[in-house]
């Protein structure tokens, strides 16, 4: 039905460039775009950039692409906004780097469904201060759920779950530079009950003979920023974070990660059109301090180019190509894992529509075998968002 509706506007569509999820994603989500998901995601500043409602078409908590949405409103020189739906980025990598050491895919199944954060609430208030924008973001999921039953055929579970998560973003910009800071205030998932019919071996033996699994994220700080230059945008961050799992009888992992990121895109607009090209290099390192310790190290120098032109005046199209520059890209895995081999070039495709105040922007397509219509949820169209600008 999501589909057919969203043709049915289409057709009849008579698109702000700044709008959605879809639109990021068709653009290869790179650095240098502003766009309203970004007072969301990391840049609570820009609220006052916008005032309008959104609204991102998707799944349940845990779903590649998830329902979620929001509005901004303004108030003289300052701009307030409520979002809902959009789960922690941080706090899921996380936890899907701590599924993915199981290696039997109905326990992660099971362990996904335990983790997923529901119901999650994002308040953000942003202002002036002389010609500086600023802005802060609070993110809270908290539940407690009674007596729950989560079984994949194998690796099931009965018992309590409790999801305890918050997180602060901070933002400012004049223009010409921006800066972020996240920290992690808390991330806890806390199942407690019986655990039967996991793997006999590895962690999943571990969570067998247990009855309560702690999955708690102990820092979590990233600070960012970018400088604009003529069509030149240069941006860096650097990430640190921590993490552990427990049960009741032991330690599990007692996870550490750093990630640095440095890059420029260049930007070249003229008559509706943006074309971009950039590069970046980040560098990542990984340990696991519980058991014998393990440490995994990557470097990855991604390339990204991209176009985005106004075809009419109710038409976008977007779309973009990324691909890791194997000189400056290099892998090295503990000795106690395995690495592998894989193509990392992504194709995509995207368009955007506009029907008076309403912005309707789709993922037509986009994946690393370039097939028209596959996307990364298997279908064409599969990301779809719809903004209204009040």
């Amino acid at each position: 039905m999501k589909k057919q509706l969203l043709v049915a506007a289409v057709i009849f569509a008579a698109v702000s460039a700044q709008a959605s999820k879809a639109r990021l994603e068709a653009l290869g989500n790179s650095e240098h775009i502003v766009d309203i998901q970004e007072v969301f995601q990391s840049e609570p500043d820009q609220a006052l950039n916008y005032e309008a409602a959104t609204v991102e078409f998707g799944g349940s908590s845990g779903a590649a692409t998830e329902a979620e949405g929001g509005f901004i409103r303004k108030m003289g020189d300052s701009a307030w906004s409520i979002y809902l739906g959009r789960s922690s980025t941080t706090y899921k990598a996380f936890t899907d780097g701590i599924i993915a050491l199981f290696s039997d895919a109905q326990d992660r199944a099971t362990l996904n469904t335990i983790h997923d954060q529901a119901n999650p609430l994002q308040l953000a208030y942003a202002s002036k201060m002389g010609d500086v924008n600023w802005g802060a973001s609070l993110f809270y999921v908290g539940n407690s759920f009674k007596d729950q039953s989560v079984s994949s055929t194998a690796g099931d579970f009965t018992g309590d779950i409790d999801q305890n998560i918050m997180g602060l973003l901070l933002g400012a910009n004049n223009g010409a530079w921006d800066a972020q800071v996240r920290f992690g205030l808390g991330g806890k998932i806390e199942s407690d009950g019986n655990f039967d019919n996991f793997a006999s071996t590895g962690l999943a033996a571990a969570i067998n003979a247990a009855s309560k699994l702690t999955v708690e994220s102990t820092q979590s700080v990233k600070v960012s920023g970018g400088y604009t230059m003529d069509s030149m945008y240069f941006f860096g961050g650097y990430d640190m974070r921590a993490g552990e799992v427990k049960t009741n009888l032991a330690t599990l992992a007692d996870l550490s990660s750093t990630e640095l990121t440095l890059g420029v895109v260049n930007s070249h607009k003229k008559d509706g059109v943006d074309f971009f090209y950039g590069i970046s290099y980040v560098a990542t390192t990984t340990e696991d301090d519980a058991g014998a310790g393990t440490k995994d190290e990557e470097t990855i120098a991604p390339i990204i180019v991209g176009v985005e032109a106004e075809v009419s005046s109710w038409m976008t199209l977007r779309g973009s190509l990324t691909q890791n520059l194997g000189l400056l890209s290099s892998s090295k895995p503990d000795g106690a894992s395995a690495g592998s081999v894989a193509d990392s070039t992504v194709t995509a495709l995207g368009a955007g529509f506009k029907w008076g105040k309403a912005n309707i922007d789709a993922v037509i397509s986009t994946g690393t075998d370039g097939n028209f219509g596959v996307d990364s949820g298997g279908d064409i169209l599969g990301q779809a968002s719809v903004t209204y600008n009040f």
